[in-house]
């Protein structure tokens, strides 16, 4: 072979594996092997589920939890108004198993994470979370405010 890459040429299954590199010159001399490099392939399957939650305790914003695993974790969160996730309205990469994000409009909204391991490789996306979040100014009209609108009428 004469290339400075390679590929197989059919995808790994999931395993343990390791990899060496020996240089051979066009007279037939080789060099000795290098050391070899461990890699480890995964099955490809659901990144981590996202669990969607309100608290009340810092008014309206949405936390969206999932397993962070190592305390080094991380992860790259999207939300969208679409299931496809043709274009994100957030799309970050974060550390551990949580984002809060405040002030979100009314209406559906979709989340899905993915883990980024340590050699930057990313996993696939775990399920979509489908999440209804109600309209803020009902919820004070029928709250609190709503006895002021009807003594106005």
């Amino acid at each position: 072979m004469n290339a400075t890459d390679w590929r197989a040429p059919d995808a790994l299954p999931p395993g343990d594996y390791a990899w060496r590199v020996a240089a051979v010159a066009a007279d037939g001399r080789a060099t000795a092997f290098s050391d070899e490099v461990r890699f480890q392939v995964v099955p490809e399957g659901a990144g981590p589920a996202a669990e969607a939650g309100t608290a009340r305790t810092d008014g309206d914003a949405l936390h969206v939890r999932w397993a962070a695993g190592a305390a080094d974790a991380k992860f790259r969160f999207q939300l969208a108004r679409r299931a496809d996730f043709a274009h994100p309205v957030v799309d970050r990469e974060v550390s551990g198993g949580e984002i809060v994000l405040p002030e979100l409009r009314s209406g559906t909204w979709y989340a899905r994470v993915q883990r980024i391991e340590s050699d930057g490789y990313s996993g696939a996306f775990g399920p979509a979370q489908r999440i209804k979040l109600g309209c803020r100014s009902c919820r004070w009209a029928i709250g609190g405010g709503g006895v002021l609108l009807l003594l106005a009428l």
